[in-house]
């Protein structure tokens, strides 16, 4: 073996795990690449609408009167997108694609302070970045779950670490992007009431960083009171139907539509005492 064939045989070893994570990074890229121009349904009938309104009438100026049930802080970074020249697709995607990171570099923070495993720590990102729901969900589908999945997943850390309030804080973030943060808050409850450590009073910063990333939308003309009750608008939105293809127990429950609603509350009642158990 020549010498430069041995120093690039130490260096290779030396930095394995990192030329892991590069390569890794870089295929996990393509993939999102090229799944860039597909059209989901949801695309074409709910994002790519949205965004055409918001570009047509004025980008921000628009948020006085931005169409759907999506929070008005994902509302205002869409705006702030038809800002650039690029189109409306790429631009959609390419945010979440950008969390797809962050998502992955948070688990894998999570896992630093819980382990201190180096090689541990690149496993948990590669493999987070990898997660077909993740690709899926972003360059396929150009859904935001990435988004408030990654402030949840930093929340977390500050937790583990005890920094209470930017746990909150980035608790508030996660809410104000989607409603779904909300399966994480259990956790919350019961380190609250098993640690003592913190105050009640800290669920109180969630709505009120919500209310903060509302403020451009509501600044612009968009009603105060439609502003912050836009989730308690989308929980009335799929009432007709206990299960949307997601494969779980109410499957096999075959009821019509005026049992719906009373099925849909039971299954609230016992999911939370499931939850607090």
């Amino acid at each position: 073996m020549f010498k430069v064939e041995e120093k690039l045989a130490d260096f290779i070893k030396k930095h394995i795990l990192l030329i892991c994570v590069v390569l890794t990074t870089l295929a996990a890229m393509y993939v999102r690449y090229k799944m860039l121009n597909y059209e989901s349904g949801d695309f074409i009938y709910f994002l790519k609408p949205w965004f055409e309104y918001l570009k047509t009438n004025g980008g921000l100026y628009a948020l006085k009167s931005y169409p759907g049930d999506y929070n008005a802080p994902y509302m205002t970074l869409m705006a702030l997108l038809t800002y650039l020249p690029f189109s409306g697709i790429k631009l959609i995607k390419g945010l979440s694609i950008i969390f797809d990171i962050v998502l992955a570099i948070s688990g894998a923070a999570i896992v630093k302070e819980l382990t201190k495993d180096k090689t541990k720590v690149f496993v948990a990102y590669m493999i987070l970045l990898l997660v077909p729901a993740v690709v899926l969900n972003s360059a396929m589908w150009g859904q935001c779950d990435s988004i408030y999945t990654s402030f949840v997943l930093l929340s977390i850390l500050f937790l583990l670490k005890k920094k209470y309030i930017k746990s909150f804080v980035l608790l508030g973030l996660a809410f104000s992007f989607k409603l779904q943060f909300i399966f994480i808050i259990p956790l919350y409850i019961l380190y609250y009431l098993s640690e003592k450590k913190f105050s009640i009073l800290n669920f109180l910063i969630i709505p009120f960083v919500n209310c903060v990333l509302c403020l451009p939308a509501i600044l612009f003309g968009k009603p105060i009171v439609e502003t912050l009750l836009i989730y308690a608008n989308q929980t009335s939105t799929y009432k007709d139907s206990l299960t949307l293809n997601f494969p779980n127990i109410y499957n096999f429950i075959n009821v019509s539509k005026e049992q719906v609603d009373m099925m849909y509350k039971y299954g609230i009642v016992l999911t939370m005492i499931l939850f607090y158990c």
